[in-house]
């Protein structure tokens, strides 16, 4: 249930560690002197029994990923802004995926972050701390957001301020548009909208020169399917049930074709 006993002295050596691994535990909480591995570039505490982080965590000033997935955790402290080099953060199922909702605004230092992987946890608005203000940039280096299962209600205007993403999840939320800013979104290669209440694009988004996926269930998703797939080339449309559609009909017989080719 525990990393080492708080006081104990474990020399030099685990001074000098680079990467911890404890994922697949059974582990409640952890020392506060985990904060003393100053070396630490990479943590992962996934599939265990967390329910806080140690405010030292703020000393592990060269983590750069941290991994916390699947704990118990009901928020995060606000010292985890100051790890100002971490690249990937994954706080994805919390609980049943009821217990985190909302993330501090002292995050919004983590200006380096390219990965934030949110999923199946309880939020149903983007955190704040994802947008830049007068005096803190942000979190606008991010290229890979992922709030799927979540009971997102919608994407805010200022998405578009995180104009490095790439890959938007958002499948399987409520969602139940898309709004203009997206289609600003320059440097996007995929977005997953499959399993939300999203009935039409904006014309915009098929003017997007990275976009190289976008994810439905299925064509008849969408009410305006028909009018907007003449702007959308056939490889980037993905859908993860086959429907009712030409497009559905087409597919299968592609892959019908495949396989016979194949004996």
């Amino acid at each position: 249930h525990k990393i080492v006993d708080e006081g104990d002295d474990h020399g030099a050596y685990l001074r000098a560690i680079h990467t911890l691994v404890l994922s697949y535990n059974v582990i409640e909480r952890l020392p506060p002197d985990l904060g003393n591995i100053s070396t630490l570039t990479v943590l992962r505490l996934d599939h265990n029994r967390l329910e806080k982080l140690p405010r030292t965590v703020a000393a592990l000033e060269r983590m750069v990923e941290l991994d916390l997935s699947y704990n118990l955790l009901v928020e995060m402290p606000k010292e985890l802004g100051r790890l100002v080099l971490l690249l990937k953060l994954d706080l994805s199922a919390q609980g049943k995926g009821d217990l985190l909702e909302e993330l501090p605004e002292e995050m919004r230092g983590l200006w380096r972050l390219q990965e934030l992987r949110l999923s199946r946890n309880n939020f149903s608005l983007l955190p704040a701390c994802l947008y830049p203000t007068e005096k803190e940039a942000g979190m606008t280096s991010l290229r890979l957001l992922a709030m799927d299962c979540n009971p997102l209600r919608g994407i805010d205007e200022d998405i578009a301020l995180c104009a490095n993403l790439e890959k938007l999840y958002v499948h399987n939320t409520r969602i139940k548009k898309l709004n203009a800013s997206i289609t600003f979104m320059y440097k996007l290669q995929e977005l997953w909208i499959a399993d939300t209440r999203v009935r039409k694009l904006d014309p915009g988004i098929a003017k997007l020169p990275s976009l190289r996926k976008l994810v439905l269930n299925h064509e008849d998703q969408l009410d305006d399917f028909k009018s907007i797939r003449r702007f959308i080339t056939a490889d980037v449309w993905c859908f993860l049930s086959p429907g009712a559609g030409e497009i559905a009909f087409l597919s299968a017989e592609q892959k019908e074709k495949e396989r016979k080719e194949r004996q």
